[in-house]
C-alpha cells in the first residue's frame, strides 16, 4: 500500500501524545531515522523501525505500530492506538514521529501522480533490504509452587503429593547470571503486542497465555496446571524458534523431559512405621514390571513433590533435587485429576494397616490405581470379568438422538418397545478380598480404562477375549460396549426375544431386566395379504379394490408393515407386541402397487395413506393380477374383476371368424382377433404393435366385423355376457394420407358386405359431410391430416369405434392431431402400428392414453414413475412394472416368431470410401459445423433447428458434395458410383430393388444416374401427385428399380416385387428405416431379401448408425421383453455425432 498517502493532522497527533511527546517527536521524524516504513489498508496498521536517541549515534532500534482511523473525506486518519518496544511502549514520541514522516511525506507527493508514487514506492521497497530488529534475550521461567488455598506443610514449602502448581512467568537476563521479571504483564499481553518483544516472542507468549485457560488473575505468573496440555507439548518444542528460552525457577537446576508416568496413590513408610498414602506420579513400569530407577535415585526413598498440569492430567511437573522434570501422563477422567490434585496425605498407624486393607483399600482402588513401595498392602485380587446388561424401558423417550434402530421400523406405541429400550451396558471386574474377620468377599467393580490399558496385558485377558467372542458369536457384537445403547423397533423386539435368553445363557454375563419393560413375543406367522373385490354400484365401470394385512388372523395397520420395508428392517413389531417378519421385497412390492393403486383411483383426491379400499378402472387389469398374484387370499373376484383378469390373462377366449370376413386368418392372427374382440367387448382400446406385414389391417377388419355380427345376432361375447343389441354404429379409421386408398380397397376386399367411405377432403371440399357419411356407412376412412382439419365434425359423432392406423403419428401429446384423437366420442381406440415408440417413452404414453386409458397414469406421474427412471436411471423395476402394465392392452409379434414361412432377411452394410477431394471437403465442412454447433449445444432445446440444420448439411455432404453447393458438381460421389454399380449387377441378375433416401433431390440425381444406365425405374416421393401411378408402374408396370423417400414410401405400401432394398443414408429413427424394409419382407414375399445400408465411412453417417443401435435396445426393452437400454437421445450424443 502507498504509504504516501497516509495522513495524519498534526493537532491529532498532539492530541494523541501531548506537546512535549509531539516536540520531541520532531527530531525523529526524517528518514535516517526511521525505515522499512509500512501501512496495511485492510487493517489500518502503519508500522515502521525507529532508531533511537542513544549517546554518539548508537541509539537502538524500536520497532513501532499506530492503528489509525478509517480516512475522511479529506484523507486524513487519526490515530487510535500505538505500541513501540520503547521503554515507554504506549502513545510515545516515536509514534508520533512516525505519524509525522509519512504525513510530510504524503504533503511533498500530492504533486505527483499516483500512478507514479506506486511504482516508485514498490520499486524502492524491493531495492531496500528489510532491516529486523535484534530480538530481545527472553525467557519462560517454569517454576513449582505451592498452591496458596492449602498449607505449606512439605519440604521447601511444597505440598507433598501433586497438589502444588505449575506457573510461568516472562523474564530477562539480570545481574550475576540470574534471571529477573521483564516487566511484561500477561494480562497486557492479552490485548497487544508488548513493545519490549519481538513479534515472534510476543506472539508465542500470547499462544502460551491462550493455552493455559487460567481462571486467576494473571499478571506476572500465569498458572499452567489447567493448561491444554496436548496442544502445550508441541508449542514448547518450538520455543527455540520464537527466540524463547525455558528457564527453571530459583533454587532449580534445568528443566528437563521425564519419562512417561502414571499417577495414582502410592503407599511409603517415611519412618519405617506408619503408612502414609500420597498423590504420586510413578515412572511406568518397563516390559518385565519394573521401574528403571538407580538405587541413588531420590524417588527410590520417597514419592517426589510436584504438579498435576491440565484438565485431564495429561503432564506432570515433578521436582527433582534441582531439576524441574516435565512427564507426559495417560490421559485421565477430569473428576479423577481433580481428586488426586486435591488429596491429602493419609497417615495409617501400623497397628491399623491391616483394618484399612480390608476394609478401606478396595474402595480406594476402584478409583485410583495404588502403587505399593513398602510391601504392606493387600491389593484386591483380579479373579475374573463380567459383562452386566441391565434392560430398561424409556417411557415416552423414543429412541433418542445416537440410537440404534432409532428409525423404530415397525414399532407401535402401544408395544412399548416403540418407546424405546436402553440398555445399561457395563463391564465389570471381580475381585477376591480378604476381609479383616479373615473371610473371603467377591467384589464388583466397573472395569475402567486405567484396568484396560494401564496395568499391563491386562487388555489380553483370555477372559475378556472370550467373553467378548462369546457375545459376537451369539450375533450380539454391538453389545460389547460400555456405557448404554438406546434401541427400539426391531432391535428392541430382538433383545427382549432372543437377546435375553441367548445372552443368559453366557457365562460371564449378567441380564437384568428392570419393571416397565414390555413383554415381546415371536409371532408364529408372517403378515398374510387379503385381496377382496366389489363392483361399484354407481353404474359406473368401476370396480372397488380392498387390500387388508393379518398377522395371526389381527389386522395390522400398512403403516407398521411399510415402515419397516423402507428402512430395511426384517422384522417389526406390532401394536400387541408380536416381533413379526417381512419379506421386504414381496411387501416393498405391494407398497409399489398400493401407491399406483391410490393414483389410479377414481376417488383418489383425499384419501388417506393409509386407506386400503380404492376404485380402479378396467385398465388397471395388470395391476389387479399383480396384486392377485402377491395375495394369499384372493376373496371370490366380483364380475368386473373377473374381467379385469380376463384382461390381464395371456388366453382370451376364442371366437369364430366372422362369416362376412372373406379371408383366411393364419393362427397367429385369429389369436390377435381373440384378444381384440376381448377388448372390444370390454369397450377398452389397446395397440396392435406387430411387425410390419404381419397384416394388421385384415385383423383389425376382422374385428369390425366381429362387432357388427355379434351387435347383430346378440351372441354371447367373451367373457360369458351378451355383446349387446343392435348394429355397433360406424367404425372410423384414420390413416396416413398415403394409405387411406389402401384402406378402402383392404375393407372393400376383406368386409365387401360392410358400406365404406372415404373422406381424403375436408367437409369444405367434399359433396358430403362427416355425419352424412357416418350414418350412410359402417366404415369411414380419413387422413390425419382431414381429421384434425374437420376435428370438430368428427367429434360431433358417436363412433362405434375408432381404428388409428400408424399410431405413431400421434406421438406427440401437445399436437393438434393427438387433441383431434381424444376428443373423439368412441369407447374402443385400437392403435395400430408396428412402431409405437421411436424415439422416448413419451411417444408410448400417448399412444397409450389414446387408445387404453386409465392404463397408465397422467404425464407427469408417468414421467415421474416411469420415464426418468427407467431412461436416466436405468431402472429395471419400473421397466418391470410398465411392461406389466402394458401387456394385457398391447399384443405384438414378430414376424420370425409367428411367421414361419416368411423368407430368410439377410442385412448388410457397405461401407463407403469417400474420394479424396470429397473428403478434403467433408473435413472442411466438419470443423466448420463443429465449431458453431458446439456451442449451441449449451442449449439444446432452444437450438434444435439450428443444430439439426447443421448436422444435416454434413449427411447431406456424405450423399454428394453438389448437394449442398452446385460448384463442387464435378466432385464424384462414390456413394452413388457403388449404388449404379450394384444395382446394375442386380437388375442383370432379374432381381428388383427398392432405393430409400430422406433426400428428395439426391434421390433425383440417382434416378438420372438408373435411366442412363438403361435400367427401368418408378420413383415416388412427396411431390408425386399420381401416388397410385408411381406404385402401379413398380408392382404392374414391370419397372425393375423403385426409389422412393422414406416419408413418402415408409409405410403402408406392399412391395414383395423386390428382393433388394437399399438404404443410402441412415435416419435418426431406426424404426422408420424397418418400416421402409418391411414395404418387401412381409407376408407374400417368397424370396430371400437382402437389405444394405450404405455407409460413407470415419463420417457422421457412422455415428448415426450407433444411435439408430442405441434407440433399437429402447424399442426393444419396453414392447419386446429385450435387455435394459441406454437413455434417450441428449445434447452429449449430439457432440459425439461432431468427433
Amino acid at each position: 500500500m502507498l504509504t504516501s498517502t497516509v495522513r495524519v493532522p498534526e493537532s491529532d497527533v498532539e492530541s494523541f501524545v501531548g506537546s512535549a511527546a509531539l516536540g520531541r517527536a520532531r527530531g525523529y521524524a526524517n528518514a535516517t531515522r526511521i525505515r522499512d516504513v509500512a501501512y496495511d489498508a485492510a487493517t489500518r496498521r502503519l508500522t515502521a523501525n525507529i532508531k533511537g536517541s542513544g549517546a554518539a549515534g548508537s541509539g537502538r532500534w524500536y520497532s513501532t505500530a499506530v492503528h489509525l482511523t478509517v480516512p475522511a473525506a479529506d484523507g486524513s486518519s487519526r490515530p487510535l492506538r500505538s505500541m513501540c518496544s520503547c521503554p515507554v511502549g504506549l502513545n510515545c514520541k516515536h509514534a508520533a514521529a512516525l505519524m509525522l514522516f509519512v504525513s510530510e511525506q504524503a504533503s511533498q507527493d500530492e504533486s505527483i501522480p499516483a500512478w507514479r508514487r506506486q511504482a516508485e514506492d514498490t520499486l524502492r521497497a524491493l531495492d531496500t533490504p528489510r532491516w529486523q530488529p535484534e530480538a530481545p534475550v527472553v525467557g519462560l521461567q517454569l517454576s513449582v509452587v505451592p498452591d496458596e488455598l492449602a498449607p505449606d506443610d512439605g519440604p521447601g514449602g511444597l505440598r507433598p503429593g501433586l497438589g502444588n502448581r505449575l506457573k510461568a512467568r516472562i523474564v530477562v537476563p539480570g545481574s550475576g547470571g540470574r534471571w529477573k521479571s521483564a516487566g511484561v504483564e500477561w494480562d497486557r499481553l492479552r490485548y497487544g503486542w508488548d513493545g519490549a518483544l519481538s513479534i515472534a516472542q510476543a506472539g508465542w507468549l500470547r499462544a502460551v497465555d491462550a493455552l493455559a485457560r487460567s481462571h486467576r488473575q494473571a499478571r506476572v505468573w500465569l498458572d499452567l496446571c489447567d493448561a491444554e496440555v496436548p496442544a502445550l507439548w508441541p508449542l514448547i518444542a518450538t520455543a527455540a524458534e520464537a527466540e524463547i528460552e525455558i528457564v527453571p525457577g530459583d533454587g532449580l537446576r534445568e528443566v528437563v523431559p521425564g519419562p512417561p508416568r502414571r499417577v495414582g496413590l502410592t503407599a511409603w513408610s517415611p519412618d519405617g512405621s506408619e503408612l502414609v498414602l500420597v498423590a504420586a506420579a510413578e515412572v511406568e513400569p518397563g516390559p518385565d514390571g519394573t521401574r528403571p530407577l538407580s538405587d541413588d535415585d531420590e524417588e527410590v526413598d520417597r514419592p517426589l513433590p510436584g504438579a498435576l498440569v491440565g484438565e485431564h492430567g495429561d503432564m506432570v511437573a515433578l521436582v527433582r533435587g534441582r531439576v524441574l522434570e516435565l512427564s507426559p501422563v495417560g490421559r485421565l477422567d477430569p473428576g479423577v485429576a481433580r481428586r488426586l490434585r486435591d488429596w491429602r496425605a493419609l497417615s495409617v498407624p501400623d497397628e491399623a494397616v491391616a483394618e484399612f486393607c480390608a476394609d478401606f483399600l478396595p474402595d480406594l482402588a476402584d478409583r485410583f490405581p495404588v502403587v505399593d513401595r513398602v510391601g504392606r498392602l493387600e491389593l484386591p485380587e483380579w479373579d475374573r470379568v463380567e459383562l452386566e446388561l441391565t434392560i430398561r424401558p424409556l417411557a415416552g423417550a423414543g429412541a433418542g438422538a445416537g440410537a440404534r434402530g432409532g428409525s423404530g421400523a415397525g414399532s407401535a406405541a402401544g408395544s412399548g418397545a416403540g418407546q424405546g429400550l436402553e440398555l445399561v451396558l457395563q463391564w465389570r471386574r471381580v475381585d477376591v478380598m480378604r476381609m479383616s474377620d479373615g473371610t473371603e468377599a467377591e467384589r464388583r467393580r466397573p472395569l475402567t480404562a486405567e484396568d484396560l490399558g494401564q496395568r499391563g496385558p491386562v487388555h489380553g485377558d483370555p477372559d475378556v477375549v472370550a467373553l467378548a467372542a462369546a457375545v459376537a458369536g451369539a450375533g450380539w457384537p454391538w453389545i460389547i460396549a460400555d456405557g448404554s445403547v438406546r434401541i427400539s423397533g426391531r432391535d428392541a423386539g430382538l433383545v427382549l426375544t432372543d437377546g435375553i435368553e441367548q445372552l443368559g445363557a453366557l457365562d460371564g454375563i449378567r441380564v437384568t431386566v428392570l419393571d416397565g419393560v414390555p413383554q415381546i413375543r415371536r409371532a408364529s406367522e408372517g403378515p398374510r395379504i387379503h385381496v377382496a373385490t366389489e363392483d361399484d354400484r354407481s353404474g359406473i365401470d368401476w370396480l372397488g379394490l380392498t387390500v387388508s394385512v393379518t398377522v395371526e388372523g389381527r389386522p395390522v395397520p400398512f403403516a407398521e408393515v411399510f415402515r419397516a420395508v423402507v428402512t430395511g428392517q426384517e422384522e417389526f413389531i406390532t401394536a400387541d407386541g408380536l416381533l413379526v417378519p417381512v419379506d421386504l421385497e414381496r411387501f416393498g412390492e405391494l407398497r409399489v402397487l398400493l401407491d399406483e393403486a391410490m393414483a389410479a383411483s377414481a376417488d383418489r383426491v383425499g384419501r388417506e395413506p393409509d386407506s386400503t379400499g380404492v376404485r380402479i378402472g378396467l385398465g388397471q387389469a395388470g395391476l389387479l393380477a399383480d396384486l392377485a398374484e402377491l395375495a394369499d387370499d384372493l376373496a371370490p373376484p366380483s364380475g368386473r374383476a373377473r374381467a379385469l383378469l380376463e384382461l390381464a390373462s395371456d388366453t382370451p377366449a376364442p371366437v369364430p371368424v366372422p362369416a362376412m370376413l372373406d379371408a383366411d386368418l393364419r393362427p397367429y392372427q385369429q389369436h390377435g382377433l381373440d384378444w381384440l374382440a376381448m377388448l372390444w367387448h370390454h369397450r377398452i382400446g389397446g395397440i396392435l404393435a406387430d411387425d410390419m406385414g404381419l397384416g394388421k389391417t385384415v385383423q383389425a377388419l376382422a374385428l369390425i366385423a366381429h362387432a357388427h355380427e355379434t351387435a347383430d345376432t346378440g351372441e354371447v361375447g367373451p367373457g360369458g355376457d351378451a355383446a349387446g343389441p343392435g348394429a355397433p354404429g360406424p367404425f372410423l379409421v384414420v390413416a396416413p394420407s398415403s394409405v387411406v386408398p389402401n384402406w378402402e380397397a383392404e375393407a372393400r376386399r376383406f368386409v365387401p358386405s360392410l358400406r365404406v367411405a372415404r373422406r381424403s377432403a375436408t367437409e369444405a371440399k367434399s359433396a358430403t359431410t362427416v355425419a352424412e357419411d357416418a350414418g350412410a356407412h359402417d366404415i369411414v376412412v380419413t387422413s390425419a391430416t382431414v381429421l384434425r382439419l374437420d376435428s370438430e365434425s368428427y367429434a360431433g359423432i358417436e363412433w362405434a369405434g375408432v381404428i388409428l392406423d400408424e399410431a405413431q403419428q400421434a406421438k406427440n401429446p401437445t399436437s393438434k392431431l393427438f387433441a383431434a384423437l381424444a376428443g373423439l366420442r368412441a369407447d374402443f381406440l385400437l392403435a395400430v402400428t408396428g412402431t409405437p415408440m421411436e424415439n422416448n417413452l413419451t411417444e408410448l404414453w400417448a399412444v397409450a392414453a389414446l387408445s387404453c386409458r386409465g392404463v397408465l397414469p397422467d404425464a407427469k406421474d408417468f414421467r415421474a414413475q416411469y420415464r426418468t427412471p427407467i431412461e436416466k436411471n436405468g431402472d429395471t423395476a419400473a421397466l418391470d412394472r410398465l411392461r406389466r402394465r402394458l401387456r394385457p392392452f398391447l399384443l405384438r409379434r414378430r414376424k420370425e416368431l409367428v411367421a414361419g414361412e416368411l423368407p430368410p432377411r439377410t442385412d448388410a452394410v457397405m461401407e463407403i470410401e469417400l474420394s479424396a477431394t470429397h473428403r478434403r471437403l467433408y473435413e472442411r465442412e466438419l470443423a466448420r459445423q463443429r465449431a458453431s454447433l458446439l456451442a449451441l449445444l449449451d442449449d439444446f432445446e432452444a437450438n434444435r433447428i439450428s443444430i439439426l440444420a447443421g448436422l444435416t448439411v454434413l449427411r447431406r455432404l456424405c450423399l454428394d458434395a453438389s448437394l449442398i453447393d452446385p460448384a463442387h458438381a464435378g466432385v464424384a460421389s462414390a456413394k452413388t458410383d457403388e449404388l449404379i454399380a450394384a444395382l446394375r449387377e442386380v437388375v442383370a441378375e432379374g432381381h428388383r430393388a427398392l432405393v430409400f433416401s430422406q433426400f428428395t433431390t439426391y434421390l433425383d440425381t440417382v434416378v438420372d444416374r438408373l435411366r442412363a444406365e438403361g435400367i427401368t425405374v418408378a420413383h415416388l416421393d412427396g411431390r408425386t401427385t399420381d401416388r397410385a401411378g408411381a406404385v402401379g408402374e413398380f408392382t404392374e408396370g414391370g419397372a425393375q428399380v423403385f426409389c422412393l423417400s422414406l416419408k413418402a414410401g415408409g409405410v403402408g405400401l406392399n412391395l414383395v416385387g423386390a428382393d433388394y432394398v437399399f438404404l443410402l443414408d441412415p435416419w435418426w429413427n431406426p424404426a422408420t428405416e424397418a418400416q421402409a424394409v418391411d414395404r418387401a419382407h412381409r407376408i407374400g414375399q417368397t424370396r430371400p431379401v437382402l437389405v444394405y445400408r450404405m455407409v460413407a465411412r470415419d463420417t457422421i453417417e457412422e455415428r448415426v448408425v450407433e444411435l439408430q443401435r442405441r434407440k433399437a435396445e429402447l424399442f426393444a426393452s419396453v414392447l419386446d421383453s429385450g435387455e435394459h437400454f441406454s437413455a434417450a437421445l441428449t445434447a452429449d450424443d449430439l457432440r459425439g455425432l461432431l468427433d
